[in-house]
């Protein structure tokens, strides 16, 4: 349903077999693996940009895998799934960008 995932949400999907914990603006969210979390109206710093920080959890300890600027998506969605690349065995994050359909 369309309310499941309104406008101005990131969902974001851990298709991994590890742990991983997203931080905006300091602020952490952790996702298990084969999981989903929605992040409803993100914190934002000037210029409605988050700072992210992306970690795995290996052996008890959190790795930082990514870091950046998520802009906020307004009054669009966005989707972020984080994978473990088949080549370098590396956690890996990805958006797609979404265009909330009309009422």
């Amino acid at each position: 349903m369309i309310q499941d995932f309104p406008a101005g949400t990131f969902h974001v999907i851990n298709l991994s077999r590890k742990q991983v914990r997203i931080d905006l603006e300091k602020k952490p969210w952790v996702i298990a693996p084969a999981k989903t979390v929605q992040i409803h109206n993100p914190p934002v710093r000037h210029g409605m940009q988050s700072g992210m920080k992306a970690y795995v959890q290996e052996n008890g300890e959190w790795r930082r895998i990514a870091s950046g600027l998520w802009p906020h998506p307004g009054r669009e969605r966005v989707i972020q799934l984080l994978f473990e690349d088949p080549h370098t065995k590396r956690l890996q994050i990805i958006a797609f960008d979404d265009v909330a359909p009309r009422d």
